[in-house]
């Protein structure tokens, strides 16, 4: 069954911008407001679990710095998770290093970017290719859901055929 943060719809994605630095967090919200997007922002982890929880219907996508001044965006996700609230992430950092991005991803971020100068320009591509991956993973998974309703409607009638057959 598909995720309940997916959805048909991607202009229905809030981007929630999980920032610690005020600037920055303004400056990507602008950012992604300009090409579109609808966003929600918050400069804690705990400020952002709580909406997370009141809002767990709407369709999110995180971008989440990975060092938060309270804790990591490791530690979040795992808070969220236990809460049994998934929901698509992206990871930024200032501080990259490969051993970051494999743990994170393994942990299940859709991708990982380095806040360079380069950071704020390439956003909105990885953002619109986040969520047409998932658009494409929401897809398949309906696919899936509507084969395998469709081979079970056809095996019932497969195994009733014998017994039509037995009393015809």
């Amino acid at each position: 069954m598909p995720n309940q943060y997916y959805t048909k719809s991607l202009e229905s994605y809030t981007i929630i911008v999980i920032e610690d630095d005020i600037s920055l967090n303004t400056l990507i919200q602008k950012t992604l407001q300009r090409n579109d997007f609808n966003t929600i922002g918050f400069y804690s982890g705990h400020e952002a679990i709580e909406w997370l929880k009141k809002n767990e219907q709407t369709p999110g996508l995180l971008l989440l710095d990975y060092q938060l001044h309270e804790m990591s965006g490791e530690q979040l996700i795992k808070i969220l998770r236990k809460d049994n609230i998934e929901i698509p992430f992206i990871i930024i950092t200032g501080h990259g290093d490969e051993k970051t991005a494999v743990e994170m991803m393994k942990l299940g971020a859709l991708d990982y970017m380095i806040k360079d100068r380069s950071f704020i320009d390439l956003l909105p591509t990885v953002i619109q290719q986040v969520i047409n991956h998932l658009d494409i993973e929401l897809k398949l998974n309906e696919s899936q859901f509507a084969l395998k309703k469709s081979e079970e409607k056809y095996r019932s009638i497969f195994e009733n055929i014998q017994d039509v057959y037995f009393e015809l």
